[in-house]
């Protein structure tokens, strides 16, 4: 009997994924099937270590458990480039009302 590393399991549950469960190709989105891809080559594949020392046996549970840590970690950056953007915002709006107030009536 051979013995298979972790990453070559993942790899064949993410091609089950892929392929045999029809998933993937079941998503009628096509964003949908790119962020399924995203999650793939950006969450799991560099996540593996994390999956391997989780110590949850269900390959779907620490699948969702990255791909919602990374998620969170996207809606975080999100978040801090909105409040930036917000904040300069306000200061051109504020700038704008300044020169508008200092020309003559």
């Amino acid at each position: 009997m051979e013995i298979q590393s972790f990453k070559e399991w993942l790899m064949k549950q993410i091609e089950k994924l892929k392929k045999t469960t029809g998933f993937q190709d079941s998503l009628m989105d096509s964003k949908h099937r790119k962020a399924f891809y995203k999650l793939i080559d950006e969450s799991w594949l560099i996540e593996e270590e994390a999956m391997r020392n989780s110590r949850i046996p269900d390959i779907m549970n620490n699948l969702i458990l990255v791909a919602n840590t990374h998620n969170k970690g996207e809606i975080e950056n999100l978040s801090k480039k909105i409040l930036k953007m917000q904040k300069f915002l306000y200061e051109i709006e504020k700038q704008k009302e300044k020169s508008s107030n200092k020309r003559p009536t």
